[in-house]
């Protein structure tokens, strides 16, 4: 039986500790399958070593990858090709490349906006559609987010808002999620700075502005089809009520975040719609199998409008699937147990 497993993550290996890079975030994943009696290479990817560290995937049975779509301005194409060979070979890959972009990319948002978890979402293929279309939608709405086909860390993600001055007709207000740097310029400017995208093959989603989100997002970290913890991202410290059962207080943690374990009672709603109805949802629409998902992956979600009944809902803003690293408080054994079940199969 071949016992060897490859974690594979962008970036280069650190001197002091070869075994495991990208902050160490790994390690205990690496740690609980070499427990677990399996050979576990570490292996440190970026576009240039391409090769080097391709050449170290093969005679392997699974592969965990971690590279975002767009790493240093280039993409993870050569990458998913050659991972797209060994899975027809038979190796497990987590995530597969023919499932990332069914999930990962953003017009999932537009896919399952008929779901409990969905928006008022348009899909813009062709940079015509976007220019006709477009202003008309932001004319009459106002503010819309726009989103690139991939992107992370708020990358290519735009508030877009359309006012009128004294001087400037047409104007809109930009915001820019990965930096939030804000700028103004003419609505034809800022469409017309798309149409390189276009003929590149990319695509365009468009989503409402959530009020909510000035409470915070909230991540559902999954392994496969079961909820394994939340992240509450926070947009700032204070006025906002993070106590309750449930609450891990973890040293270190970036401020603004909180984290809970999968079973707080915070979250038990949105917890149960994703394991009894979401995700098998999605699967469907999709046409995802279930052995298919990742082993782990995360959703992010915005707070919508209250039920009558003064309960939340919660819509979705993406689905994360290239590059999700287990956190401290992830269960680890879990993760690595599912692994190996996977593979085995």
């Amino acid at each position: 039986m071949n016992k060897r497993i490859a974690l594979l993550w962008y970036g280069e290996t650190q001197d002091d500790n070869p075994i495991i890079g990208s902050r160490n975030r790994l390690e205990a994943l690496y740690n609980a399958l070499i427990e677990r009696g399996y050979d576990v290479v570490s292996v440190p990817y970026t576009h240039e070593r391409h090769d080097e560290a391709v050449a170290q995937l093969h005679d392997c049975a699974g592969i965990m990858v971690w590279v975002n779509p767009i790493e240093n301005d280039q993409n993870r194409s050569r990458l998913d090709a050659a991972l797209a060979e060994l899975v027809a070979e038979g190796v497990y890959v987590s995530a597969r490349p023919d499932v990332i972009p069914k999930m990962g990319a953003k017009a999932v948002l537009y896919h399952t906006r008929h779901m409990g978890w969905g928006t008022d979402v348009c899909l813009y293929q062709t940079y015509e559609q976007f220019a006709a279309e477009f202003p008309k939608g932001l004319l009459e709405k106002k503010i819309r987010i726009l989103k690139q086909d991939r992107s992370h860390s708020g990358e290519g993600v735009w508030k877009v808002e359309r006012f009128t001055t004294s001087h400037t007709d047409g104007a809109i207000r930009l915001m820019h999620a990965g930096s939030d740097t804000v700028s103004e310029v003419a609505l034809s400017t800022f469409i017309a700075s798309w149409e390189a995208h276009f003929a590149a093959g990319g695509y365009l989603v468009e989503m409402p502005f959530l009020p909510r989100v000035a409470e915070g997002i909230i991540r559902c970290y999954m392994n496969q089809n079961r909820v394994i913890g939340f992240l509450h991202q926070l947009p700032k410290t204070d006025g906002i009520n993070v106590s309750g059962s449930g609450l891990l207080v973890t040293e270190g943690l970036p401020e603004g975040k909180r984290v809970y374990d999968a079973d707080a009672p915070r979250y038990a709603g949105l917890k149960a719609k994703l394991e009894t109805a979401w995700v098998s949802e999605m699967r469907n629409t999709l046409a995802i199998e279930s052995d298919d998902l990742p082993v782990l992956w995360d959703t992010d979600f915005i707070m919508g409008d209250k039920t009558q009944s003064g309960e939340d809902t919660y819509l979705l803003c993406e689905i994360n699937v290239s590059s999700v690293y287990p956190s401290a408080e992830s269960p680890i054994g879990q993760l690595a147990d599912s692994l190996l079940t996977s593979m085995a199969k």
